[in-house]
């Protein structure tokens, strides 16, 4: 009985904390501390929040996304090809070479790039879908950022399931190896469906488990760069 009342209470504190947090003017979440042996890394150090507000949504939905995604994609300080497209920073793409920022960058830039795709996604979603929560706005937006909106709308089957939010279909769609080609894109789609569902356990858990990636790469200043190229060059693909 007492480690159920303990686990009740951890489920509403994390409810309350990750899905109710009020946002200031600039749409930021009160800082929330990581520690580690020699300094207290804030979330806005670690994933810096979008200064932007998102209208009424709950901003910690935003930082639920954000964070995965920076987990999900890597940090890169300098253009890589991703397909037939260039990639800089969070896995943002640019047609062309000249499209790209100046480089290299600071994770700070990656940032606010991403911050300004995001925003054009996520309003393209609220076009599409203005009756759905907050919770389906935003993992939708993480997904259609990842695998691009025409995709998802090039799926027949997945679309009409989207527009009629039946709920054992997309559920099937979603967590499919079309759109999760890889262990690291599953944690994606696995966290955006606990989302899409207000799973707030499993949310929970693949929230912590992607903050700690982001922490650590954080710390140590990790740079995608050489292991994006090498990979290219492995493939055969020439830069």
């Amino acid at each position: 009985m007492k480690h159920y009342l303990i686990f009740c209470f951890y489920l509403v504190f994390f409810s309350y904390s990750v899905f109710s947090q009020t946002p200031d003017s600039l749409g930021n979440t009160p800082n929330v501390e990581i520690t580690n042996s020699t300094h207290a890394v804030t979330v806005e150090e670690a994933a810096p929040e979008a200064v932007v507000q998102k209208d009424s949504l709950p901003f910690s939905l935003y930082t639920l996304v954000s964070v995965d995604l920076k987990r999900r994609e890597g940090f890169s300080s300098r253009p890589y090809l991703d397909g037939e497209q260039w990639a800089i920073g969070y896995g943002q793409h640019f047609k062309t070479a000249s499209d790209l920022p100046k480089y290299p960058i600071t994770e700070k830039k990656a940032t606010e790039i991403m911050n300004k795709m995001l925003e054009v996604e996520y309003r393209n979603v609220c076009q599409q879908f203005p009756d759905y929560n907050p919770n389906e706005k935003w993992a939708l937006t993480s997904l259609v950022f990842n695998v691009g909106m025409t995709a998802v709308r090039s799926d027949s089957v997945f679309w009409g399931a989207l527009k009629q939010k039946n709920i054992p279909v997309l559920k099937d769609k979603w967590i499919h190896p079309v759109y999760a080609k890889s262990s690291n894109h599953q944690k994606s789609r696995e966290l955006e469906w606990a989302m899409f569902v207000n799973d707030v356990n499993k949310t929970a858990t693949l929230y912590e488990e992607a903050m700690k990636v982001v922490k650590y790469r954080y710390e140590k200043k990790v740079d995608f760069y050489e292991w994006r190229t090498k990979k290219n060059k492995e493939a055969g693909i020439k830069q």
